[in-house]
């Protein structure tokens, strides 16, 4: 945690993998609803689940999805069901969200997202640790890695660098704060890539993180502060106030001023997007690739009355300029779109046009 300050009968966290704080609020009764016992029945669990997304899912709209109507598939009061036909009206219910943070843990039966895979890898033998593989093999120099982060780097022999950020992530030791080692890690990584002509941060298969550790990594391409998004949540029938976040250079000696091209893809989610948003107006970066994922929001995590666990998204992105990309994802300045019969041969098109682009920057 950051830091906390109280106010007026709330109280503010500032949970170090977030941007904005979370705001508690002081109440002297609790609600009727905390002292009534949890209804497990098939009925119960399935009316928990559509009364949470009901309350904040935010993109309904967005998806096309009538859900007062996916009430009717709500198992009758009193009726038995087993584990997996509950699972299976689950699946049924959310059909049509394309959505990734859209989850159901059900334990131990399985994982559940209504999420559709980008169209380049269907029929494809892809996963994203095979992909990165691809494109460390394409880079053509070895690659300095850390125990405790999701980063790579190196600097090939024309001078471009190469960043290479598998997950938004650390692995903080007992005591140590996420955003500490985010700050050293990139710290050491800006250091060594303070002399490149160019370079290169792929996320293009990075599946997300926190926007905390985001925001640390993106703080070492900026000198100064800018807000680069807002984001508001869900409240009932309305939202909550825009909140503006603004990115602060990182307090290293190194700002990586340099020509840098970012890749992206569909595989691009999450806290991926988050860093994206933070990098694309900065003046020396160029965003290449495909769109990302569409993934913004952050997960809102709902346990159900048998166990299961539910995540759904509740909030709204926006970029500096005020346009959402919920869904359709963050555009590229440049499109390259991926080719899977050059990554199925092990080639890297993508990566190789974008060392061609800073080799070629100033000419």
């Amino acid at each position: 945690m950051r830091g906390s300050s109280a106010k007026g009968g709330e109280l503010y966290l500032w949970l170090d993998s977030s941007l904005e704080p979370t705001t508690y609020t002081n109440t002297s009764t609790l609600p009727e609803a905390c002292f009534a016992e949890p209804d497990a029945s098939p009925n119960g669990v399935f009316m928990a689940m559509w009364a949470a997304m009901d309350e904040n899912y935010a993109f309904f709209d967005l998806h096309g999805v009538d859900w007062d109507a996916r009430r009717s598939l709500a198992p009758e009061v009193g009726q038995n069901m087993t584990d997996q036909e509950l699972f299976d009206v689950f699946v049924a219910a959310l059909e049509g969200l394309d959505d990734g943070h859209v989850q159901l843990i059900a334990d131990p039966i399985g994982y559940h997202s209504p999420s559709v895979a980008p169209a380049w890898t269907v029929g494809r033998d892809f996963s994203r640790d095979g992909l990165n593989q691809t494109a460390r093999d394409a880079i053509g120099t070895p690659l300095t890695t850390f125990e405790n982060a999701d980063l790579e780097y190196g600097l090939r022999d024309d001078g471009i660098g190469y960043v290479l950020i598998t997950g938004i992530s650390t692995d903080p030791s007992f005591g140590e704060m996420d955003s500490t080692l985010s700050r050293e890690v990139f710290a050491q990584i800006a250091r060594d890539l303070a002399g490149a002509r160019g370079i290169i941060v792929d996320v293009r298969y990075n599946p997300g993180g926190n926007d905390g550790t985001a925001f640390v990594y993106a703080g070492h391409f900026t000198h100064t502060a800018r807000e680069v998004l807002s984001k508001r949540a869900r409240d009932g029938d309305g939202w909550t106030p825009w909140f503006n976040a603004t990115l602060t250079p990182a307090p290293s000696e190194v700002y990586l001023g340099q020509p840098v091209v970012l890749l992206t893809s569909r595989l691009t989610g999450s806290g991926a997007e988050i860093f994206t948003m933070a990098m694309r107006d900065l003046p020396q970066v160029t965003v290449m690739g495909e769109n990302t994922g569409g993934g913004l929001s952050d997960i809102l995590g709902v346990s159900l009355p048998n166990g299961w666990k539910f995540g759904l998204s509740n909030q709204e992105y926006a970029t500096s300029d005020g346009s959402i990309y919920e869904a359709t994802g963050i555009p590229p300045e440049i499109v390259i779109t991926i080719d899977p019969d050059a990554l199925a041969r092990g080639e890297d098109p993508v990566l190789q046009a974008a060392i061609s682009k800073l080799l070629n920057s100033g000419n």
